[in-house]
């Protein structure tokens, strides 16, 4: 028997990631990576319900989602919790953002950028809130990084 845990507790922080990012109605200011994978909510349980199955929980499908930045904030906690922390599995996301953002290839390149972070945070003598995003941004994409897909930096 094994057990599988799709989601669990998440960070909340200055910015929580949306379906609204998902959908392009809200533009993250400061993308560190970008996020492509649709919404993938599975349902709870399925319930036999007037002779029909009904799946509790279950995304409805028409939430289109485009390729959107994941947020620097939303992979650093707030100041007044912690100074020294980068957050890139359990980052702040609603249930239905963590739908899409907990895909691997998106934990990849967000962990990717937390760590050039991490580097500016140690080389400036500051806390991950103080990160210069502009320093921070040239330096990713000077790595490849992507950050946007609509704007193919």
């Amino acid at each position: 028997y094994q057990i599988y845990v799709r989601e669990a507790r998440r960070m909340v922080s200055e910015v929580v990631l949306t379906e609204h990012h998902l959908t392009g109605a809200v533009i993250s200011d400061h993308p560190i990576s970008v996020g492509t994978y649709g919404a993938d909510i599975h349902e709870i349980q399925r319930i036999a319900y007037n002779h029909m199955i009904v799946r509790e929980g279950k995304q409805p499908a028409h939430i289109r989602t485009i390729p959107y930045g994941i947020d620097y904030a939303a992979v650093v906690p707030s100041a007044d919790e912690c100074t020294n922390l980068f957050v890139t599995f359990a980052l702040s996301a609603s249930h239905v953002a963590f739908g899409s953002v907990r895909m691997e290839p998106t934990f990849m390149m967000t962990s990717q950028s937390a760590a050039t972070a991490a580097v500016f945070a140690l080389d400036h003598q500051t806390n991950v809130q103080g990160v210069e995003y502009d320093q921070l941004r040239k330096r990713l994409l000077a790595d490849g990084q992507i950050l946007s897909l609509a704007h193919r930096e």
